[in-house]
């Protein structure tokens, strides 16, 4: 993954843009690694259900599907990690992310 062969720059960068250690921003970025490989699980979640016969003469029909666009404010303190809480979920559920 890209994240792990770049991950001693991208916590290079958040050391110095952010005032972190590098320790704390190496943590926060394996944290994102997490989310991301979270969400790269997403679409078998993703997928509708069908039950027969609940009750009496009724079936249950689910179905999945984007709701739109989706924005997030983070916080300054984790500049790697809150942000992909919210971004990499929004695009494999196929929102726009703004």
């Amino acid at each position: 993954m890209l994240m792990e062969e770049h991950l001693d720059s991208i916590a290079r960068t958040i050391t110095e843009e952010c005032g972190k250690t590098y320790n704390e921003s190496v943590g926060e970025m394996r944290r994102a690694i997490e989310n991301v490989e979270v969400a790269c699980g997403i679409p078998s979640l993703m997928q509708g259900v069908n039950n027969e016969d609940i009750a009496p003469g009724i079936d249950e029909h689910m179905i999945r599907q984007p709701l739109g666009v989706v924005a997030a404010i983070t916080p300054f303190n984790f500049p790697g990690m809150i942000p992909f809480w919210f971004c990499r979920m929004a695009w494999r559920r196929g929102i726009a992310f703004y």
